[in-house]
């Protein structure tokens, strides 16, 4: 294994954002703890056919690092959603799906729930992977199926949240989960939320299809992710390479954020290229490893650098591997 040390300065001046075969032990196995469980919950996408996000992030977790009330029983729902979001400099950032960024106000968050039964601030953790247009989550806390039969109706689930056809916008129609009004497939598995813009993407999750749990580059980080403590976590993946950028929960000490690439060509030289960024005022360390074919940079940042820092840096060290970011 190879080794540098750099006094980090660059990483950086940036500013860009980025936010086996069929479930594996399913949605029970999912709710229990593992990213690496939650990831075979999530429908099979060959990044052969396109690039492909997966996203992770333990709410409860970040919101008890930022100490943000979470559910939000006694406070602004949106203000814990917006500091939990990573927004204005906060200390974390939970990537969320597409949805939420279109969510203004008290009342949208009120929709989801009369329209749906249940609410963002019912969730502890959440999954999402995406393939535009498509994208399908999956996330577990305190979800109320009985509520959800209420709101959505007794013939589920699953249930249809929409008249059209899968990926078929409305504009006309927009509803709580996508302002482009396109249809929305809805099921709850063993206290489990999932829902998608297509209906297979929820396959996965209800034990009848394959998982991104098959992708073994896109495993592989959610592994090493796991295995460091990540609370928060975004894979890019394409048919040349993953790059994974993550929010370490151990922050009193060592690194906060952790980026990795697999399929590096010449790992040597990528630890070479990444040490000689100029990191200085951004960090007080960084480490760049090589493990066979992964790189691994550790941030140990200053206090100042806030949450959205990794995410940011995941496009911002481009290319961490040949053919990432075009």
């Amino acid at each position: 294994m190879q080794s540098r040390h750099i006094g980090l300065g660059l990483l950086l001046c940036l500013t860009v954002v980025a936010a086996a075969c069929s479930g594996g032990g399913g949605a029970s196995e999912g709710a229990a703890g593992s990213w690496e469980a939650r990831l075979a919950l999530l429908p099979f996408v060959d990044p052969a056919e396109g690039s492909v996000q997966v996203s992770m992030g333990d709410l409860a977790t970040a919101a008890e690092l930022a100490d943000v009330l979470w559910p939000a029983t006694d406070a602004d729902p949106l203000d814990s959603l917006v500091r939990l979001a990573g927004v204005g400099g906060s200390p974390v950032a939970v990537p969320f799906p597409s949805f939420v960024q279109s969510i203004g106000g008290d009342g949208v968050m009120e929709e989801l729930r009369a329209t749906a039964g249940w609410g963002l601030e019912d969730l502890d953790w959440l999954a999402t992977a995406t393939v535009p247009p498509v994208e399908t989550t999956v996330g577990g806390g305190r979800i109320d199926a009985d509520a959800m039969a209420d709101a959505l109706g007794s013939d589920g689930p699953p249930w249809r949240l929409g008249d059209g056809d899968d990926l078929e916008p409305s504009l006309e129609s927009p509803n709580p989960l996508d302002p482009l009004g396109r249809t929305i497939t809805i099921t709850v598995v063993d206290g489990t939320l999932g829902f998608s813009t297509v209906t297979e993407g929820l396959d996965a999750l209800e034990g009848e299809g394959r998982s991104m749990a098959e992708v073994e580059p896109i495993r592989r980080l959610v592994a090493l992710a796991d295995e460091e403590g990540c609370y928060a976590l975004t894979i890019h993946a394409s048919e040349e390479a993953a790059q994974l950028a993550c929010n370490l929960a151990e922050v009193a000490e060592g690194p906060q954020f952790l980026l990795a690439a697999t399929g590096v060509d010449d790992p040597a030289a990528e630890v070479a290229r990444i040490s000689e960024i100029d990191t200085a005022g951004r960090a007080d360390s960084v480490t760049v490893l090589a493990d066979g074919d992964l790189v691994r940079v550790e941030i140990d940042a200053t206090d100042e650098v806030p949450g959205r820092f990794a995410a940011d840096l995941l496009l911002r060290l481009d290319p961490l591997v040949p053919g990432f970011g075009g």
